[in-house]
Order: structure tokens, then sequence, then C-alpha cells
């Protein structure tokens, strides 16, 4: 999963460049609409499958350390109510 991590990364960058020349294209008068939306649709694309590989490996990382007893589990902390002051107390 990391070397998918690596690899989706660089399509994330290459989907950004591609959608950043798409713009400049359209700007200066030699690209055409459609070409900047479906780089933005691919860009969402590539993000979508990164954060879904991210996920994956957060969870399967999860998985692990769960497996092997590396998790520890944090104390709730205590929350105490806010000390009321005069001056936003109810008259």
């Amino acid at each position: 999963l990391a070397d998918q991590i690596a690899t989706a990364k660089q399509s994330l960058s290459d989907a950004a460049e591609a959608l950043r020349l798409a713009q400049e294209r359209k700007e200066f008068g030699v690209g055409v609409v459609l070409e900047t939306i479906l780089a933005q649709q691919e860009l969402s694309r590539v993000r979508n499958d990164y954060v879904n590989i991210v996920a994956d490996y957060n969870k399967t990382q999860y998985g692990l350390l769960r497996a092997l007893g590396r998790l520890s589990t944090p104390t709730p902390a205590l929350v105490s109510k806010p000390r009321s002051s005069s001056r936003f107390s109810p008259k």
C-alpha cells in the first residue's frame, strides 16, 4: 500500500498540472472548455482514489497494531463545565 500511496501522490500531482495547463490553454484561446472540465473531473477522480488508498493504508496499519497489541487506550480526559461569569449570567 505504501507504493500505491506514492503512485497516487504522483497521479495527483500530474492531474493538478494537467488542469493548470488546460486552464492556461483556455485563457490563451487555444483550449476548449470541455478540456478544462475533463481535467477537473480527472483531478476529482484522482483525489478520490488517493483518499481511498490512504484510508485503506490507515485501516491496515490500525489492524496490524491492534493484532500486535501495540495500541494503547488513552484515558478519556475529564471535561469540566466552564465557570459562569457574572457578566454572562442572566439576571
